[in-house]
């Protein structure tokens, strides 16, 4: 592809850049939020989802934000599905519906890291690790243990009802 997409470690300032021919030259994208670095991103559509932490992790992680970013209007919408001292990180969007997004927090000490599911391209969210259920039978050592840094986050591209993190 010519579009590219990527993040730099930059939290004083912008951190998405954009390239239109195939990495050739480089531009900031214009609107993007200052203050935090993006983190992940996953495009869907005409859509950049795109995750932002003022920190990499898995430590020190104390502001985030998810944003939406329109690649055709270059309109970019807030679509966090929580506040507090914590980044966001992990995100994905179902290769079966689009509108179907997961967006992971990023050091949220208290009371614990969470996943959150939007079934409307980030409208609305519902958090996942306290009313989901977590299948620990590929690490069972896991099962004792609260879930916390998740920095990568994946839909099962074979069913949309699961998805993994790490």
């Amino acid at each position: 592809t010519q579009r590219i997409f990527v993040a730099a470690v930059n939290t004083s300032g912008q951190s998405i850049y954009r390239s239109d021919n195939g990495g050739a030259t480089w531009g900031l994208v214009s609107g993007q939020p200052t203050g935090v670095m993006g983190e992940r991103g996953v495009i869907a559509d005409t859509l950049l989802y795109i995750t932002f932490s003022n920190y990499q992790g898995p430590n020190g992680a104390t502001a985030g934000s998810v944003w939406k970013y329109g690649i055709m209007s270059g309109s970019w919408t807030n679509i966090s599905p929580s506040s507090g001292s914590f980044g966001f990180s992990g995100i994905s969007v179902s290769p079966a519906d689009p509108r179907l997004v997961v967006v992971s927090t990023l050091d949220c000490w208290w009371p614990r890291d969470e996943v959150y599911l939007s079934t409307n391209s980030g409208t609305t969210w519902t958090p996942r690790l306290t009313t989901g259920t977590l299948d620990c039978s590929y690490a069972p050592y896991t099962a004792g243990v609260t879930p916390h840094w998740i920095a990568a986050l994946a839909f099962d591209p074979f069913d949309s009802t699961k998805a993994m993190f790490g």
